[in-house]
């Protein structure tokens, strides 16, 4: 069953984070999709743009309005995600725990990705 892993971080945190900091978080992501890669369970991994360069496009009774930054207004921000095909919540739970000590002081969310609408070739 794949899951996707989201990684949120304090937004005011991203305009505080050393380099060093940042280098010994690639180097435990680096690490983290070796371990997956190895297993044969990584489906996708990647960091995202600063929250202040997203945009956002709402839908409401058929009018588009379009904002700068993420649609929540939270102090959190995404940051990143991983697919990962884990046999039950256990192996989930797993990566997750992993997934946080890299990013530090964060937060992941994971759940199962549900792909009955998905289209297939």
């Amino acid at each position: 069953m794949d899951y996707m892993f989201l990684i949120y971080h304090d937004r005011a945190g991203y305009r505080s984070v050393t380099p060093e900091l940042i280098a010994d978080a690639i180097k435990d992501h680096q690490a983290i999709q070796e371990e997956a890669r190895g297993k044969g369970v990584l489906k996708g991994a990647a960091g995202l743009g600063l929250p202040d360069d997203a945009k956002s496009i709402h839908l409401s009774d058929g009018n588009f309005t379009y904002t700068d930054g993420p649609f929540a207004e939270t102090k959190e921000a995404l940051g990143g995600y991983y697919v990962i095909d884990c046999k039950d919540d256990d192996e989930a739970q797993y990566w997750a725990k992993k997934l946080a000590h890299a990013g530090r002081k964060c937060t992941i969310e994971y759940r199962k990705i549900d792909h009955r609408g998905r289209q297939h070739d």
